[in-house]
């Protein structure tokens, strides 16, 4: 069996969490999902030495006390967090706000689809490029870290 593979969500609507564990639920490699609903707890999450990088972060662009902008521009700036990848999705679908995203650091920038289903198969397709499309392991990310 394969290991999990871990993923950080950054989410603070009920509803969108719901969904994207629908999504992960079968996703082969499996998914280990971390929710955390704002940016704060994401960057203490991310500072604890017992978690480890994850494969993916997603992130919604607007939670409370700190956003994904935000989140992005203080991971940015840690080598060790460089190789891993973070996708923004947010309900916008305005180039100026996937220009904002980028310039913070996204890897990659989405509008969340009103229907649910297409929500979920974007999650699954997001999942499907980042975690078993993109030539980027575990160890790869742990050892461009810098020590």
């Amino acid at each position: 069996m394969t290991a999990p593979v871990d993923v950080l969500l950054m989410e603070d609507s009920e509803g969108d969490v719901l969904l994207v564990e629908e999504a992960v639920a079968d996703f082969s490699p499996p998914v280990r999902l971390r929710v955390v609903d704002d940016g704060e707890q994401a960057l203490r999450l991310l500072d604890d030495p017992t978690y480890g990088p994850p494969r993916l972060i997603l992130m919604d662009v607007n939670t409370p006390r700190k956003g994904a902008l935000e989140v992005l521009a203080e991971l940015r700036q840690r080598p060790e967090w460089l190789a891993v990848p973070v996708v923004v999705y947010s309900s916008s679908s305005h180039p100026r706000d996937a220009l904002r995203a980028y310039e913070a650091g996204a890897n990659a920038y989405l509008a969340k689809p009103m229907m649910l289903t297409a929500f979920c198969e974007l999650v699954q397709s997001t999942l499907q490029f980042w975690l078993s499309t993109v030539p980027v392991t575990e160890r790869s990310v742990r050892e461009a870290a810098p020590d």
